[in-house]
This record gives structure tokens, C-alpha cells and sequence, in this order.
């Protein structure tokens, strides 16, 4: 059947299951007309009790739908022949199109359960408090919450509101592929038993559990559930995918789903294809099942560089962990479920002045006019290779010296262990105080304003939560001022270090890195890199080569400092390899 053809058809959404449990099931043609010779299809447990459902209640489903149709249903795992390679090449990269074209999307959390029922029937009783909750007037909303939630807090907190957290932690939320099943703008209903949940229905329900966690009269109730609220979001936000923004590329897009589960390692970035904005006409990203999954890998970072002209990925590779994809230090391992032991990205947002964006992005050499004129891209001499990177670089300093960050540890702040209470003097490369200057730096320079940070860092205890107190923060003008610089805090040394190089400078660098490792400026990058040689090296005059290591913030050259060095003396560029 082509897309093309007019035809009404509702698409599955579904979890595959446990592949020992198997059914078989028999497909009639198209006149209905049972082939007494054909063979039974092999389906898996879940999918045959969701086609058991759809048997038991077809007229309810059409009229929830609001159609009088004949009912064709989309399913993968019959659609599709998943032993064919190349037919299922063919097939995932329409599975965009295959579900923006169907009627409705039916999304199956799984049959009966009953340490479920009662947490839907909460969610159904919870809804009724006001339908549409995202449009509501604050005060009366306040009101109805807080006698509904002092009620139940009362009475049957362990019975629904326990089941509650059952829901949130279904294996369905963790699928990479839901991501982009039930983001897409078709209607969509969730079936958990017998009950049918709208997705609207569902957004309306997450704000009411937001608001009464707010108001602290019904603490803890909204789920941690990582994927769920991943996909609450993306739900929300669906019509920014289409929006030019960088947090919808296809290398950040990877980087928050990185915690869902996937069968097939590839799928961690052909599931995604759909949800980012920067894949349309790609030169680098074409489905292909046949592709190993390390070429696969591969392409996303080409598709970043030289379709996005960005050194972004390097912010998710390094080497935490190791890999049994046989990928090079540069390249991010997409099939890791995320496990936190990257480093936040070293980014820095957009801010608000007086009303109008303020870019405060790093540009420690993204600004190539004063070397390349004209600016060109990709940055001259730069060569991608199967299993290693060629770049022009220049080294900043090599790692003499390590400071753990107490600040980074669970996001707990041993504030009388911070070293720059003991410290004094200037800061010679930016001729500021050393004070100053480690304030600035253990934010990533995040927040500008003088004594900011330290105003807000005199009112800390020792041992004192951070994350928490990030999500607690009341929105008064000074509490969001006091969380914005925790926040700052938190996500700057988060996996990070204090390091001080041999050249004079002080800067944030992997907990990983070592010292003796060496700090790099990539032409073209924002910011600077941990690089460790590698001793491969026979030759003086073979091109150094190096292990990727990861990001670094280098306080007083992080607005092109070491790009003006350059332009003075060109020999300080280099050509190395990164394997």
C-alpha cells in the first residue's frame, strides 16, 4: 500500500516484549478469505494481547475515535518484515510519514494489571478536578487541589497514589521509538487495561501534579520517571522540532533521549531522524540497516559538522566508559543508556537584556575571520577519516595540577572545602583578583555580574543540597536569582575538576583527565578540549596523534584570546591526529 493512496488506517504504538513469549496468529487477504495453506505469523505476547483487545472492544475504540470506518491497523512487527533487511530500511525510513498519515495513534501500555488500575483510576479521578488544566485560574485551581490532596493524603495515599508510580515506571515510556510515536501532531490515545487515556488528557494531568507539588500539598508526586517526562516535553514542545534551535538537533535530540531502550543499537539514532530539526535532506544520515553500527555512529558526527558547521558532539564523547563498538575516542557511544557520567554540555543559553536575546555563547576560536578570511567551513586543514579526526589545533598548557570540586558530588557543596577562600593575589591572565576569577570559573562565566555568586554562596551551609534546592526555589525575584547561580554552579562542575595548566591558567576540565594530559584550541570550536597523547609517535615529524578526553573551560581565553595568539604567530597551529 503507498502512502499516497487515500486510506484510513489507525498506527500502533507498542512495546515488543520478551522475544521467548511468542504467538502465532493468522492474516486473512483482502477479501477476508482465509488461505487454508498459508502459514501462522509469529507475533510476541504483547502485541497479541493488544490484537486480543482490539477484538474484544472494536465499537468502543471507533467510537472513542469519533469514526465509522473499517479498521485497518498499522503494526511494525506485522507490517514489516523484520528478517529482510533491506525491507525494513525501506519501511523505518517512512516511519515518519507512516504515522503523521494515520488517523490515530493507539498506544498500547499493556493488558490488565493490577498494581496499575487503581493509580489510572486516581489519574481519571484527579482529572475531573478540572478538565483542561492548562488554562486555569490560579486561584481557584489552588483551592480545588489543596482540599482533593489533603483529602486522599488522608485516606488511600498508599493504595491509588502508590499504583500511580507503577505507571510512571512501564517499560512502554523507556522505547526510543514512543519518543516519535506519540510526539508527532495525530491524535493519540494511550490504552492501559481497558481504560482509554487521551494524551491531552494525560499533559492535563502532569500540570496538575506539577501545581500541587508546588504548593507543597502533595510532595513527591510527580514521577522521576527520566523517558516519561522526556516524553511530557516533547509532547508539549512538539512544535519546536520545527523550529530552527539548537536544542532540537539531531546531536542534542540523541543526547536526552540516550537514557531509552532499544533493541537494535541503530535505532538510538534512526528513532530520533524524525523528532530533530536538522535531519531534512541530510547528506550523511540515510537509513541503512545493512551499515554497521559504528559507521552508523559515525555519520551523526559528520551530519553535525558539516550540515550544523558545529563541534557540538564533542560535548558527548570520552571516554567514561568503555565502548565495545570499536568506536574512536570522537565519536559518542549512542547505545549506552545514559547513566550520568558525562559532564553537563559547556554551553552557554541565551539570556534576556532589557527585553532582547543576549548571546552569550564562548568563542574561544568559533570566530575564524582573523586566520581564515574569508570564514570558511569547514575550518582549513580539518579531514574526517574512518578511524581518526585531522585537525588544525594549538595548545593552550599541559594539566600540572587537580582539584576535586566538592561542589559536583551528588550536587552537595562542601562550601568550607572550596578552595578559593584561601586564595589571594591576581589572577594574571585576566588580571583579576584570584578570588574573582575561581567564582567565575566554577560557573563557566555564567554569571557575569560582580560579587554575584558569592553573595549567594554566603548563604550555603556545608553539605548543602543543591539539586534540591534548585527545585524547591519559591518564584520570588530573589530565590530565582539565588537558584539560577546554584544552577550555574551545579552544572559547571558537575563530573568536572578544577585544574591549573602549566602556562598559568585556571580552568574546569573532566574528572577523568589527568595531569600531563594537554588542553587544545580546535579551530572553528567555541571552546576548548582535554586531549592524551597517545605515544604511537615514532618519528619527530609524524603528526602527533591523541585521545579524545573531552570539554574544557579555560577562564581568560574563552572569547578568542588564543585565536589572536595565532593570528600573531601562525606556527603555533598545528596539525594532529585524533584517534
Amino acid at each position: 500500500m503507498s502512502l499516497r493512496t487515500p486510506v484510513t488506517y489507525l498506527a500502533l504504538s507498542y512495546v515488543w516484549g520478551d522475544a521467548t513469549q511468542q504467538i502465532p496468529i493468522r492474516l486473512e487477504g483482502e477479501n477476508h478469505c482465509r488461505d487454508p495453506n498459508s502459514r501462522p505469523v509469529t507475533i510476541r505476547k504483547n502485541l497479541g494481547a493488544f490484537l486480543h483487545f482490539l477484538r474484544c472492544n472494536y465499537d468502543m475504540i471507533l467510537r472513542h475515535i469519533g469514526k465509522g470506518m473499517e479498521l485497518r491497523l498499522w503494526a511494525d512487527a506485522i507490517c514489516i518484515n523484520q528478517e529482510d533487511l533491506d525491507e525494513r530500511t525501506s519501511q523505518v525510513r517512512m516511519m515518519k510519514n507512516i504515522f503523521e498519515s494515520a488517523e490515530h495513534v493507539l498506544a498500547w501500555l499493556g493488558p490488565d494489571d493490577a498494581d496499575i488500575e487503581p493509580g489510572v483510576l486516581k489519574m481519571l479521578e484527579v482529572h475531573k478536578i478540572r478538565p483542561g488544566a492548562r488554562v486555569w485560574d490560579a486561584a481557584d485551581m489552588s483551592s480545588e487541589l489543596t482540599q482533593f490532596f489533603r483529602h486522599e493524603l488522608n485516606t488511600d495515599f498508599a493504595g491509588g497514589w502508590k499504583s500511580l508510580r507503577a505507571f510512571y515506571d512501564l517499560e512502554h515510556w523507556a522505547r526510543i521509538w514512543v519518543h516519535q510515536e506519540c510526539c508527532l501532531d495525530v491524535p493519540t490515545t494511550f490504552i492501559c487495561a481497558t481504560h482509554l487515556l487521551p494524551r491531552e488528557m494525560l499533559l492535563d494531568l502532569y500540570h496538575i501534579l506539577e501545581e500541587a507539588d508546588a504548593l507543597g500539598v502533595a510532595p513527591n508526586i510527580l514521577p522521576s520517571n527520566t523517558s516519561l517526562l522526556s516524553i511530557f516535553n516533547a509532547i508539549e514542545e512538539r512544535h519546536i522540532f520545527a523550529r530552527d534551535s539548537p536544542e532540537y538537533s539531531l546531536v542534542r535530540t540523541a543526547f536526552t533521549k540516550q537514557h531509552c531502550a532499544a533493541t537494535d543499537p541503530r535505532d538510538k539514532v534512526y528513532a530520533i531522524v524524525g523528532l530533530a530539526n536538522d535531519c531534512e535532506n541530510s547528506a550523511f544520515l540515510q537509513i541503512d540497516y545493512n551499515r554497521p553500527v559504528a559507521e552508523v555512529y559515525r555519520d551523526v558526527v559528520l551530519h553535525d559538522f558539516y550540515t550544523n558547521m558545529s563541534f557540538g558532539w564533542l560535548a558527548f564523547a570520552g571516554p567514561p566508559e568503555s565502548s565495545n563498538l570499536s568506536l574512536p575516542s570522537w565519536v559518542p557511544d549512542w547505545s549506552y543508556r545514559h547513566s550520568g557520567n558525562l559532564p553537563f554540555p559547556m554551553v552557554k543559553s541565551l539570556e534576556e537584556d532589557d527585553g532582547a536575546p543576549k548571546d552569550l555563547s564562548y568563542r574561544a576560536s568559533s570566530n575564524m575571520d582573523t586566520v581564515d578570511a574569508p570564514k570558511r567551513w569547514p575550518p582549513r586543514g580539518s579531514e574526517f577519516k574512518k578511524q581518526f579526526l585531522r585537525l588544525r589545533a594549538h595548545c593552550v598548557g599541559r594539566l600540572v595540577e587537580q582539584r576535586p570540586l566538592p561542589v559536583a558530588e551528588a550536587g552537595r557543596c562542601a562550601l568550607d572545602e572550596l578552595p578559593y577562600r584561601n586564595g589571594s593575589g591576581a589572577y594574571t591572565p585576566s588580571s583579576e583578583s584570584f578570588c574573582e576569577a575561581f567564582l567565575r570559573t566554577i560557573t563557566a562565566d555564567v554569571l557575569i555580574e560582580n560579587g554575584y555568586l558569592e553573595e549567594h554562596l554566603s548563604h550555603l551551609e556545608p553539605g548543602a543540597d543543591l539539586v534540591g534546592i534548585v527545585q524547591s526555589a519559591s518564584p520570588t525575584e530573589s530565590e530565582r536569582r539565588r537558584r539560577d547561580a546554584y544552577e550555574s554552579l551545579y552544572s559547571a562542575t558537575y563530573k568536572r575538576s578544577l585544574v591549573f595548566t602549566d602556562t598559568g591558567y585556571m580552568g574546569l576540565a573532566p574528572e577523568y583527565a589527568q595531569t600531563e594530559d594537554t588542553i587544545w584550541m580546535f579551530l572553528g570550536a567555541p571552546v576548548f578540549y582535554v586531549l592524551r597523547e597517545t605515544g604511537t609517535r615514532t618519528n619527530p615529524w609524524e603528526e602527533p596523534e591523541y585521545t579524545f578526553i573531552g570539554e574544557a573551560y579555560i577562564h581568560g581565553l574563552m572569547d578568542g584570546e588564543a585565536l589572536a595568539v595565532v593570528e600573531v604567530d601562525r606556527a603555533q597551529l598545528q596539525q594532529i591526529v585524533v584517534r
